[in-house]
């Protein structure tokens, strides 16, 4: 599998971009790095999985869960998500996962929330 993960806007956005094949070990692995992730402050998540199909058994993933449920996770955007997941994931996670068909309006979703939960603004110029 190769995966790209990487801040969009640090500490608030992080993206994972699936560009292979991958199987729910290896997904869970991404899951256990953004545990890691959301302990410091309140996070955001995109997981973009364009391309390519999502696993079974992603919704039985303990870490999965656990970022899904952790009080600073903010907001799980799920890119291409498949239709049976994308219901059982917004039952599972208290309205906390979004799904989108592109990274870029998924992001744009994310930005746009960090300014409702934080008030700050992360397009503005610097």
């Amino acid at each position: 599998m190769v995966t790209t993960t990487q801040w969009i806007h640090e500490p608030h956005i992080c993206s994972t971009t699936f560009d292979d094949e991958t199987n729910v070990g290896e997904l869970n692995n991404v899951m256990v790095n953004y545990l890691h992730k959301v302990q410091d402050s309140p996070t955001y998540f995109v997981l973009d999985f364009t391309g390519i199909h999502v696993p079974e058994g992603l919704l039985r993933l303990p870490a999965l869960l656990q970022v899904i449920n952790h009080a600073n996770t903010k907001w799980m955007a799920i890119v291409k998500a498949e239709t049976s997941s994308s219901y059982m994931t917004k039952m599972l996670s208290r309205d906390k996962v979004k799904m989108f068909r592109d990274a870029d309006t998924a992001i744009h979703f994310l930005e746009s929330m960090v300014r409702v939960d934080s008030g700050k603004d992360l397009t503005a110029s610097v």
